[in-house]
C-alpha cells in the first residue's frame, strides 16, 4: 500500500468518495509570459519550469517576478489555490502516482469548506 492508502484507512476507515476534479474546485489556465517579462521586482510569478525545480509541494511565496505592467494581463493564485502545471516531459514528474499530464504543488492557506478527494485505490 502507498502512504496515502495507509492514510485513508487510517483517517477514512469508511473510505473516500471518488469526484471528479471539475466538481470540488474551478480550474483557471495561466497566462504566458516571456523571460523578457522577467524582472528582479515586480509582480510574484511561478513559471511553470520552477514548479520542477525551484518549489517543493508548497510555498508561501513566489521567487520569480514579472513587470508590473503585465497586472492586467495575468491570473493570480490566492491562498488555498493548487497550481498544477500541465505540460511537462514524464521524466521530470517526481511523484511516481503523478502521470504525465501534471503535476501538482499547493498554496497552502486556510482550510476550505470543501473536501478534497483522496485517489481511487489500485
Amino acid at each position: 500500500m502507498s502512504r496515502i492508502h495507509d492514510l485513508i484507512a487510517k483517517h477514512c476507515p469508511g473510505g473516500v468518495p471518488f469526484k471528479a476534479l471539475g466538481e470540488i474546485g474551478e480550474f483557471t489556465r495561466g497566462r504566458r509570459f516571456t523571460k523578457d517579462d522577467v524582472v528582479e521586482d515586480g509582480l510574484s510569478s511561478i513559471h511553470y519550469g520552477e514548479i520542477y525545480t525551484r518549489y517543493g509541494t508548497w510555498t508561501l511565496s513566489a521567487v520569480s517576478h514579472v513587470r508590473e505592467e503585465l497586472r492586467s494581463q495575468l491570473r493570480f493564485a490566492r491562498t488555498s489555490d493548487i497550481v498544477v502545471a500541465v505540460v511537462a516531459p514524464r521524466s521530470a514528474l517526481p511523484m511516481s502516482h503523478v502521470d504525465d499530464t501534471g503535476l501538482v504543488r499547493a498554496c497552502p492557506g486556510p482550510r476550505s469548506s470543501r473536501r478534497s478527494p483522496a485517489p481511487a485505490p489500485r
